[in-house]
Protein backbone atom coordinates (compact mmCIF):
# COMPACT_ATOMS: atom_id res chain seq x y z
CA UNK A 1 0.00 0.00 0.00
CA UNK A 2 1.63 2.90 -1.36
CA UNK A 3 0.17 5.00 1.87
CA UNK A 4 1.37 2.72 4.43
CA UNK A 5 4.98 1.99 5.93
CA UNK A 6 5.96 -0.66 8.36
CA UNK A 7 9.47 -0.37 10.45
CA UNK A 8 10.16 -3.61 12.24
CA UNK A 9 13.97 -3.21 14.39
CA UNK A 10 15.70 -5.28 16.86
CA UNK A 11 17.44 -3.45 19.94
CA UNK A 12 20.31 -4.98 21.40
CA UNK A 13 21.73 -2.64 24.27
CA UNK A 14 24.08 -2.90 26.75
CA UNK A 15 25.92 -0.72 29.40
CA UNK A 16 28.86 -2.19 31.29
CA UNK A 17 31.07 -0.21 33.88
CA UNK A 18 27.69 1.65 35.38
CA UNK A 19 27.51 3.30 38.87
CA UNK A 20 26.39 0.40 41.43
CA UNK A 21 26.83 1.66 44.73
CA UNK A 22 26.18 -0.80 47.51
CA UNK A 23 26.23 -3.48 44.81
CA UNK A 24 29.52 -5.32 46.45
CA UNK A 25 29.10 -3.66 50.14
CA UNK A 26 31.78 -6.67 51.29
CA UNK A 27 34.36 -4.26 52.72
CA UNK A 28 33.48 -5.45 56.82
CA UNK A 29 30.67 -8.25 56.01
CA UNK A 30 30.95 -11.55 56.80
CA UNK A 31 30.42 -15.26 54.94
CA UNK A 32 29.57 -18.16 55.66
CA UNK A 33 32.70 -19.84 54.12
CA UNK A 34 34.96 -17.28 56.20
CA UNK A 35 32.98 -18.11 59.26
CA UNK A 36 33.23 -22.07 58.93
CA UNK A 37 36.95 -21.85 57.28
CA UNK A 38 38.58 -19.58 59.43
CA UNK A 39 36.73 -19.49 62.55
CA UNK A 40 35.24 -23.47 62.93
CA UNK A 41 31.45 -21.63 63.06
CA UNK A 42 29.21 -23.27 60.82
CA UNK A 43 25.92 -21.26 60.16
CA UNK A 44 23.72 -23.95 59.46
CA UNK A 45 24.33 -25.46 62.78
CA UNK A 46 21.71 -23.47 65.55
CA UNK A 47 24.45 -23.81 68.04
CA UNK A 48 27.49 -22.25 66.16
CA UNK A 49 24.52 -19.41 64.87
CA UNK A 50 23.53 -18.80 68.34
CA UNK A 51 27.01 -18.46 69.49
CA UNK A 52 27.43 -15.61 66.82
CA UNK A 53 24.88 -14.06 68.29
CA UNK A 54 25.77 -13.80 71.48
CA UNK A 55 27.44 -11.25 73.84
CA UNK A 56 31.49 -11.55 73.21
CA UNK A 57 31.94 -11.79 77.31
CA UNK A 58 29.48 -14.49 77.21
CA UNK A 59 30.62 -18.08 78.93
CA UNK A 60 29.92 -20.10 76.00
CA UNK A 61 31.77 -17.68 73.73
CA UNK A 62 34.96 -18.08 75.74
CA UNK A 63 34.51 -21.67 76.19
CA UNK A 64 34.90 -21.79 72.52
CA UNK A 65 38.36 -19.81 72.57
CA UNK A 66 37.08 -16.26 71.27
CA UNK A 67 37.86 -13.16 72.98
CA UNK A 68 37.60 -9.24 72.45
CA UNK A 69 39.39 -7.90 69.53
CA UNK A 70 40.92 -5.35 71.10
CA UNK A 71 40.71 -4.20 74.55
CA UNK A 72 37.81 -1.31 74.39
CA UNK A 73 35.32 -3.42 72.44
CA UNK A 74 31.66 -3.56 73.83
CA UNK A 75 31.61 -6.56 76.31
CA UNK A 76 27.77 -6.38 75.10
CA UNK A 77 28.33 -6.20 71.50
CA UNK A 78 27.85 -10.22 69.51
CA UNK A 79 31.22 -12.61 68.63
CA UNK A 80 29.79 -12.10 65.04
CA UNK A 81 30.81 -8.21 65.49
CA UNK A 82 33.92 -9.24 66.98
CA UNK A 83 34.86 -11.41 64.23
CA UNK A 84 34.05 -8.89 61.01
CA UNK A 85 37.12 -7.27 59.03
CA UNK A 86 36.69 -4.13 61.16
CA UNK A 87 35.06 -4.95 64.08
CA UNK A 88 35.49 -1.11 65.49
CA UNK A 89 33.04 -0.22 62.76
CA UNK A 90 29.20 -1.40 61.22
CA UNK A 91 28.23 -1.57 58.04
CA UNK A 92 30.87 0.24 55.30
CA UNK A 93 29.56 1.17 51.79
CA UNK A 94 31.26 0.90 48.93
CA UNK A 95 30.95 4.06 47.04
CA UNK A 96 31.57 4.93 42.87
CA UNK A 97 32.13 1.57 42.04
CA UNK A 98 31.27 0.59 38.56
CA UNK A 99 30.93 -2.53 38.19
CA UNK A 100 26.99 -2.51 37.27
CA UNK A 101 25.54 -4.36 34.22
CA UNK A 102 22.48 -3.55 32.30
CA UNK A 103 20.71 -5.89 29.23
CA UNK A 104 17.83 -4.54 26.76
CA UNK A 105 16.47 -6.43 24.04
CA UNK A 106 13.65 -5.19 22.18
CA UNK A 107 11.70 -6.01 19.12
CA UNK A 108 9.46 -2.82 18.18
CA UNK A 109 7.37 -2.57 15.43
CA UNK A 110 5.79 0.76 13.59
CA UNK A 111 3.32 1.28 11.24
CA UNK A 112 2.18 4.59 10.35
CA UNK A 113 -0.44 5.12 8.04
CA UNK A 114 -0.35 8.52 6.03
CA UNK A 115 -3.60 10.71 5.33
CA UNK A 116 -5.71 9.26 2.60
CA UNK A 117 -9.35 9.32 2.39
CA UNK A 118 -9.51 11.45 5.38
CA UNK A 119 -7.98 8.54 7.46
CA UNK A 120 -4.47 8.99 8.94
CA UNK A 121 -2.83 6.91 12.28
CA UNK A 122 -0.27 4.88 13.69
CA UNK A 123 0.28 1.84 15.79
CA UNK A 124 3.85 1.16 18.00
CA UNK A 125 4.45 -2.32 19.53
CA UNK A 126 7.46 -3.49 21.27
CA UNK A 127 8.37 -7.33 23.20
CA UNK A 128 11.29 -6.47 25.26
CA UNK A 129 13.15 -7.71 28.19
CA UNK A 130 15.03 -5.14 30.68
CA UNK A 131 17.20 -7.37 33.15
CA UNK A 132 20.21 -5.25 35.34
CA UNK A 133 22.57 -5.20 38.20
CA UNK A 134 21.66 -1.74 38.88
CA UNK A 135 18.44 0.05 39.63
CA UNK A 136 16.79 1.18 36.26
CA UNK A 137 14.84 3.93 38.49
CA UNK A 138 18.40 6.04 38.38
CA UNK A 139 19.40 6.14 35.22
CA UNK A 140 21.45 7.21 33.32
CA UNK A 141 23.50 7.75 36.78
CA UNK A 142 22.56 4.03 38.14
CA UNK A 143 23.72 4.71 41.11
CA UNK A 144 21.57 2.23 43.00
CA UNK A 145 22.30 -1.28 42.78
CA UNK A 146 20.25 -4.32 43.35
CA UNK A 147 21.17 -5.94 46.54
CA UNK A 148 23.21 -8.70 46.86
CA UNK A 149 22.38 -11.71 49.22
CA UNK A 150 25.32 -13.59 49.78
CA UNK A 151 28.48 -11.12 50.03
CA UNK A 152 30.52 -13.42 48.59
CA UNK A 153 28.86 -13.84 45.30
CA UNK A 154 30.14 -11.75 42.35
CA UNK A 155 28.24 -8.80 41.14
CA UNK A 156 26.68 -10.42 38.12
CA UNK A 157 24.30 -12.78 40.83
CA UNK A 158 22.19 -10.23 41.13
CA UNK A 159 20.98 -9.70 37.84
CA UNK A 160 17.42 -9.88 37.64
CA UNK A 161 14.39 -8.01 36.25
CA UNK A 162 14.51 -4.28 36.40
CA UNK A 163 11.42 -2.89 38.37
CA UNK A 164 10.49 -0.46 35.05
CA UNK A 165 10.56 -3.60 32.33
CA UNK A 166 7.30 -3.92 30.80
CA UNK A 167 7.92 -6.72 27.83
CA UNK A 168 4.61 -5.70 26.31
CA UNK A 169 3.71 -2.12 24.98
CA UNK A 170 0.95 -1.25 22.36
CA UNK A 171 0.31 2.51 21.65
CA UNK A 172 -1.61 3.48 18.29
CA UNK A 173 -3.36 6.63 17.61
CA UNK A 174 -5.81 7.77 14.82
CA UNK A 175 -6.98 10.54 12.98
CA UNK A 176 -10.20 10.46 10.82
CA UNK A 177 -12.02 13.15 8.81
CA UNK A 178 -15.90 12.67 7.78
CA UNK A 179 -15.63 13.08 4.03
CA UNK A 180 -17.78 15.39 2.04
CA UNK A 181 -20.62 14.02 0.25
CA UNK A 182 -22.13 15.03 -2.88
CA UNK A 183 -25.11 16.27 -1.27
CA UNK A 184 -23.98 18.66 1.36
CA UNK A 185 -22.17 20.72 -0.45
CA UNK A 186 -24.15 23.78 0.55
CA UNK A 187 -26.91 25.19 2.83
CA UNK A 188 -27.60 23.71 6.01
CA UNK A 189 -26.61 20.19 5.18
CA UNK A 190 -23.14 21.56 4.52
CA UNK A 191 -23.07 23.14 7.83
CA UNK A 192 -24.29 19.89 9.57
CA UNK A 193 -22.57 17.10 7.79
CA UNK A 194 -19.42 18.42 6.42
CA UNK A 195 -16.54 19.49 8.84
CA UNK A 196 -16.68 16.61 11.08
CA UNK A 197 -13.63 15.04 12.56
CA UNK A 198 -12.79 12.01 14.93
CA UNK A 199 -9.43 10.97 17.25
CA UNK A 200 -8.20 8.95 19.44
CA UNK A 201 -4.81 7.95 21.51
CA UNK A 202 -4.59 4.31 23.42
CA UNK A 203 -1.89 2.77 25.17
CA UNK A 204 -1.58 -0.30 26.46
CA UNK A 205 1.08 -2.08 28.52
CA UNK A 206 1.89 -5.17 30.56
CA UNK A 207 2.44 -3.86 35.05
CA UNK A 208 5.64 -3.15 36.75
CA UNK A 209 7.59 -5.84 38.42
CA UNK A 210 6.76 -6.04 42.24
CA UNK A 211 9.86 -6.85 44.66
CA UNK A 212 10.16 -10.78 45.72
CA UNK A 213 9.13 -10.34 49.54
CA UNK A 214 11.53 -11.01 52.24
CA UNK A 215 12.07 -13.64 54.65
CA UNK A 216 11.79 -13.98 58.25
CA UNK A 217 15.82 -15.47 57.98
CA UNK A 218 17.99 -13.03 60.99
CA UNK A 219 21.18 -14.60 58.84
CA UNK A 220 22.20 -11.01 58.22
CA UNK A 221 22.50 -10.36 61.77
CA UNK A 222 25.76 -12.70 61.95
CA UNK A 223 26.66 -12.32 58.32
CA UNK A 224 25.72 -8.15 57.51
CA UNK A 225 24.37 -8.83 54.51
CA UNK A 226 21.80 -7.11 52.94
CA UNK A 227 18.71 -8.82 52.66
CA UNK A 228 17.35 -12.83 52.60
CA UNK A 229 14.59 -13.10 50.44
CA UNK A 230 11.93 -15.39 50.63
CA UNK A 231 12.11 -18.62 47.99
CA UNK A 232 9.60 -19.21 45.60
CA UNK A 233 7.83 -22.64 46.01
CA UNK A 234 7.35 -24.75 43.11
CA UNK A 235 3.96 -25.53 41.58
CA UNK A 236 2.62 -22.70 43.65
CA UNK A 237 0.58 -19.54 42.26
CA UNK A 238 1.75 -16.62 42.79
CA UNK A 239 -1.56 -14.59 43.19
CA UNK A 240 -5.14 -15.76 44.49
CA UNK A 241 -7.17 -13.04 42.55
CA UNK A 242 -5.72 -11.22 39.43
CA UNK A 243 -4.50 -7.41 40.35
CA UNK A 244 -6.45 -6.88 36.80
CA UNK A 245 -9.66 -8.19 37.64
CA UNK A 246 -11.88 -6.13 39.65
CA UNK A 247 -14.70 -9.04 40.68
CA UNK A 248 -13.96 -9.08 44.18
CA UNK A 249 -14.10 -6.58 47.15
CA UNK A 250 -10.73 -5.20 47.65
CA UNK A 251 -11.23 -3.97 51.19
CA UNK A 252 -11.65 -8.08 52.60
CA UNK A 253 -9.47 -9.85 49.90
CA UNK A 254 -6.48 -11.41 49.71
CA UNK A 255 -4.68 -11.04 46.15
CA UNK A 256 -1.48 -12.49 46.61
CA UNK A 257 -0.71 -16.44 47.79
CA UNK A 258 1.66 -16.86 50.99
CA UNK A 259 1.95 -20.30 50.40
CA UNK A 260 3.77 -19.63 46.88
CA UNK A 261 6.99 -18.32 49.04
CA UNK A 262 8.97 -19.89 51.74
CA UNK A 263 12.10 -19.20 54.58
CA UNK A 264 15.36 -20.41 52.97
CA UNK A 265 17.04 -23.16 55.79
CA UNK A 266 18.78 -22.43 58.75
CA UNK A 267 22.10 -20.26 57.75
CA UNK A 268 21.36 -20.68 53.73
CA UNK A 269 20.40 -17.31 51.58
CA UNK A 270 17.71 -17.53 48.87
CA UNK A 271 18.11 -18.83 45.54
CA UNK A 272 15.53 -16.63 44.39
CA UNK A 273 15.92 -12.89 42.51
CA UNK A 274 15.05 -9.57 43.95
CA UNK A 275 12.12 -9.15 40.85
CA UNK A 276 10.86 -11.93 38.66
CA UNK A 277 9.01 -11.24 35.15
CA UNK A 278 5.69 -13.19 36.32
CA UNK A 279 5.18 -11.39 39.70
CA UNK A 280 3.75 -8.27 38.32
CA UNK A 281 1.10 -5.13 39.33
CA UNK A 282 -1.75 -4.35 37.66
CA UNK A 283 -1.76 -2.70 34.16
CA UNK A 284 -2.70 0.74 33.46
CA UNK A 285 -4.76 1.45 30.00
CA UNK A 286 -5.06 4.58 28.87
CA UNK A 287 -7.57 5.96 26.51
CA UNK A 288 -8.46 9.20 25.06
CA UNK A 289 -11.62 10.21 22.80
CA UNK A 290 -11.70 13.35 20.67
CA UNK A 291 -14.62 15.04 18.35
CA UNK A 292 -14.75 18.34 16.59
CA UNK A 293 -16.42 20.02 14.11
CA UNK A 294 -15.50 22.83 12.07
CA UNK A 295 -18.64 25.27 10.37
CA UNK A 296 -17.53 28.15 7.93
CA UNK A 297 -19.53 30.60 8.50
CA UNK A 298 -18.34 34.04 6.13
CA UNK A 299 -15.47 34.00 3.76
CA UNK A 300 -12.55 34.75 6.64
CA UNK A 301 -14.98 33.67 9.52
CA UNK A 302 -15.30 30.07 10.87
CA UNK A 303 -17.05 28.05 13.51
CA UNK A 304 -15.35 25.23 15.70
CA UNK A 305 -16.60 22.91 18.08
CA UNK A 306 -14.21 20.65 20.39
CA UNK A 307 -14.87 17.77 22.72
CA UNK A 308 -12.34 15.60 24.30
CA UNK A 309 -12.62 12.73 26.53
CA UNK A 310 -10.07 10.86 28.71
CA UNK A 311 -9.76 7.65 30.38
CA UNK A 312 -13.31 7.01 27.94
CA UNK A 313 -14.21 3.91 28.94
CA UNK A 314 -14.11 4.54 32.80
CA UNK A 315 -10.65 2.08 33.60
CA UNK A 316 -10.37 1.73 37.02
CA UNK A 317 -6.80 -0.08 38.37
CA UNK A 318 -6.01 -1.06 42.02
CA UNK A 319 -3.62 1.59 44.10
CA UNK A 320 -0.30 0.47 45.69
CA UNK A 321 -0.94 -3.28 46.87
CA UNK A 322 0.51 -3.70 50.67
CA UNK A 323 2.89 -6.59 50.33
CA UNK A 324 3.16 -7.11 53.49
CA UNK A 325 5.27 -10.40 54.00
CA UNK A 326 4.12 -14.31 53.47
CA UNK A 327 4.95 -14.79 56.88
CA UNK A 328 2.78 -12.94 58.33
CA UNK A 329 -0.87 -14.15 60.18
CA UNK A 330 -3.99 -12.37 58.67
CA UNK A 331 -5.54 -9.70 60.58
CA UNK A 332 -9.00 -8.14 59.94
CA UNK A 333 -10.73 -5.19 61.70
CA UNK A 334 -14.06 -5.36 63.27
CA UNK A 335 -16.23 -4.55 59.71
CA UNK A 336 -14.07 -7.50 58.13
CA UNK A 337 -11.72 -5.57 56.24
CA UNK A 338 -7.90 -6.69 55.74
CA UNK A 339 -5.53 -4.82 58.28
CA UNK A 340 -2.59 -7.01 58.36
CA UNK A 341 -1.20 -9.82 55.69
CA UNK A 342 0.53 -10.83 52.30
CA UNK A 343 -0.94 -8.55 49.80
CA UNK A 344 -3.72 -6.86 50.63
CA UNK A 345 -5.38 -3.13 50.10
CA UNK A 346 -7.72 -2.91 52.89
CA UNK A 347 -9.01 0.21 53.79
CA UNK A 348 -5.75 1.75 51.61
CA UNK A 349 -8.35 1.75 48.70
CA UNK A 350 -9.53 5.55 48.56
CA UNK A 351 -12.74 5.61 45.85
CA UNK A 352 -13.57 3.15 42.67
CA UNK A 353 -10.99 4.48 40.54
CA UNK A 354 -7.83 3.67 42.52
CA UNK A 355 -5.45 5.61 41.53
CA UNK A 356 -7.31 6.68 37.75
CA UNK A 357 -8.97 9.34 37.52
CA UNK A 358 -12.45 8.82 36.31
CA UNK A 359 -13.96 9.35 33.06
CA UNK A 360 -14.22 13.59 32.09
CA UNK A 361 -14.53 15.82 29.08
CA UNK A 362 -13.54 19.09 27.98
CA UNK A 363 -15.46 21.32 25.55
CA UNK A 364 -14.03 24.08 23.61
CA UNK A 365 -16.11 26.52 21.20
CA UNK A 366 -14.09 28.67 19.57
CA UNK A 367 -14.40 31.41 16.64
CA UNK A 368 -11.90 32.36 14.07
CA UNK A 369 -11.50 34.82 11.95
Amino acid sequence: MNNLTVNVSFIDERGVWLNSDGLTNTTNELTPSVLSQKYGLDVTNPNDFNLLRQPISSASVAARGFTKPYPAFPSGASLAQALRPFPQFGNIGDHYEHNGNWWYDALQVKVTKRLSRGLSGGLGFSWSKNLGTVGATNQPTFTTAMPIQDPSQPPMSAKSYENIDQPLMLNFYFNYELPAFSFDQRGWKRALLSGWTTDGIFRYQSGFPMPTPGSTSTLTSVTFGDAVWANRVPGQKLFLHSLNSHNVNPRTTFFLNPAAWANPPLGHYATSKPFYGDFRGPRYPNEQLGFGKVMPLTEGLRFSLRADFFNVFNRWAYPNLNMGSPFTTPQHGSDGSIVNGFGFFGDGISGAGGNYAPRSGEFVARIEF
